[in-house]
This record gives structure tokens, C-alpha cells and sequence, in this order.
């Protein structure tokens, strides 16, 4: 379970990105991954903890999941940007 902002961040940094709400893949979003109590609490809670996690600069923050929001590690960012492009193409 995830309990803080740098756990968070370590997730992220293991397994190379993460989802913030439940998708098709069970049990993979930080959703699934914090206890339900920290959510909209008096605790500081994933929502708060996006601040200190991007200002680390390990990780970047944006709708990276088909719109949704999550996290990347900055070593796939390379290659998530590559990815969207590949779908996105620019106009000549």
C-alpha cells in the first residue's frame, strides 16, 4: 500500500509509470494502491501528494492514460512522448 508521497514516487520509479484510477489492468492505479481513508481526509492523501512528487523531478504528472491522469518516470518519458506522437501525427 502506498502511505506517502515518496512511496508513491518510488512506485512509479519501479515499475516505470502508473495510472491514478483503476483501468482494465486490476490492482494497477494508485486508486487500487492507497487505503481508502486517505482519500479526501483531514490526511494528506494522493491528491496532495502530486506536488511534492513532480517537485522532485523523478516523475512527471499529466492525462498520460487515453485522457486519464498518472505518472511516468522521467527514464519512459522518452518514449511515452514517442508513443502518443505515433498517433498523433503533426500536420504538414
Amino acid at each position: 500500500m502506498l502511505r506517502s508521497s515518496d512511496d508513491l514516487e518510488a512506485k512509479v520509479i519501479e515499475i516505470g509509470f502508473l495510472p491514478f484510477f483503476h483501468n482494465s489492468v486490476k490492482g494497477f492505479s494508485i486508486q487500487e494502491m492507497v487505503d481508502p481513508s486517505l482519500w479526501f481526509s483531514d490526511e494528506e492523501g494522493p491528491w496532495e501528494w502530486k506536488g511534492p512528487v513532480i517537485r522532485n523531478m523523478n516523475c512527471a504528472y499529466g492525462k498520460l492514460f487515453n485522457g486519464k491522469a498518472g505518472y511516468v518516470s522521467l527514464e519512459w518519458l522518452p518514449d511515452f512522448a514517442n508513443y502518443r506522437r505515433a498517433f498523433r501525427p503533426v500536420d504538414s
